[in-house]
C-alpha cells in the first residue's frame, strides 16, 4: 500500500490565521492601555500605556498588579472624611483595581489637577498631600512630609496619618516629627517637646476609649506637673482627647 502524500499547507488560511492572532494580540494589549479601576462603584478609566501586561489574562482585562496612569476625565470621590475630586489627567498608581494612590503633585502647581476638603477626626488635611486608598475603598494613609497640621489647637509637623491600620491598636495614628516646645494639657501638666529627641514622635487616637496616648519611639517624653519642678521622663503618656487631663505614663526606667 502506498503511504499517502501530506496535504499541501494552506499559505492563505495560514496567513490569515497569523493576522487574526496578531491583530487579537494587539488589541488586548491597546485594551490594557486603558484600565478601569473602581472606588465604591465609580469606574474611573485610565491611560497607562506603561502598564505591564504580562500578568493579564486573555478573557479578563481589569488591571493586575501594580502601575502608574492618568486619570480620563473629572471624577469626585466620596469618602468618610470629606470629598476627593480627580480632574483630567491626574496622576495615580493602582494595583488590582481597587487599591490606588493619589500623588501630591495632582493638588499643587499653577493649574492642581487634583483637589480635597479631608477633614480627619476635625484636623484640616493640608492641601498639597498623597492620599492611599485601600482594599475596602477607604483612605489608609495620608502622607503629609512634615507638613504642618493644626491637632486641637497645637501646630505639629506630622509625617504621615495611619487609618485603621491592621497593624495598629488606634483608629489613628500621627507619625509626628516636631511640635512646639511646650504642650499644655488641660489640668496644666506640662510636655516638654525637645526637637533633637522627637523625631519619631507617635500620638495615637483611641476614639472608642476616648484616649489619646503619645508616645516617643526611641527616647523619651518629658513631663512636669503641676506644683512640681523637674521632669520626669517618660516613654509613652496616656490623656484624655484634645490635651484633656493626664491619666497614667510608662516610665522610663
Amino acid at each position: 500500500m502506498e503511504n499517502a502524500e501530506p496535504k499541501p499547507i494552506d499559505k492563505k488560511r495560514l496567513g490569515r490565521i497569523v493576522t487574526v492572532v496578531a491583530i487579537t494580540i494587539m488589541a488586548l494589549r491597546l485594551l490594557s492601555t486603558f484600565p478601569v479601576i473602581e472606588f465604591n462603584g465609580r469606574l474611573i478609566p485610565m491611560f497607562a500605556p506603561l502598564r505591564p501586561v504580562d500578568r493579564m489574562m486573555l478573557l479578563d482585562v481589569r488591571p493586575w498588579g501594580y502601575f502608574e496612569g492618568r486619570v480620563l476625565g473629572s471624577h469626585v470621590l466620596e469618602t468618610e472624611h470629606g470629598e476627593i475630586r480627580l480632574g483630567n489627567f491626574a496622576r495615580i498608581a493602582a494595583q488590582d483595581g481597587t487599591v490606588f494612590s493619589i500623588y501630591a503633585s495632582n493638588f499643587s502647581g499653577q493649574q492642581p489637577r487634583a483637589s480635597h476638603n479631608l477633614v480627619v477626626n476635625g484636623m484640616v488635611m493640608p492641601q498639597s498631600i498623597h492620599i492611599a486608598i485601600n482594599h475596602n475603598q477607604q483612605i489608609s494613609t495620608l502622607a503629609l512630609d512634615s507638613q504642618e497640621l493644626i491637632v486641637s489647637d497645637v501646630p505639629l509637623g506630622v509625617g504621615n496619618i495611619e487609618l485603621n491600620s491592621p497593624r495598629r491598636t488606634a483608629g489613628i495614628v500621627l507619625n509626628v516629627g516636631s511640635g512646639p516646645e511646650y504642650i499644655f494639657l488641660a489640668d496644666s501638666t506640662q510636655i516638654h517637646i525637645d526637637p533633637s529627641r522627637w523625631s519619631w514622635g507617635g500620638l495615637f487616637i483611641y476614639n472608642d476609649d476616648d484616649l489619646w496616648v503619645l508616645r516617643n519611639m526611641h527616647s523619651a517624653v518629658p513631663v512636669r506637673f503641676p506644683g512640681e519642678t523637674e521632669f520626669t521622663e517618660y516613654r509613652s503618656i496616656t490623656f484624655r482627647p484634645d490635651w484633656g487631663e493626664f491619666i497614667e505614663g510608662v516610665l522610663v526606667e
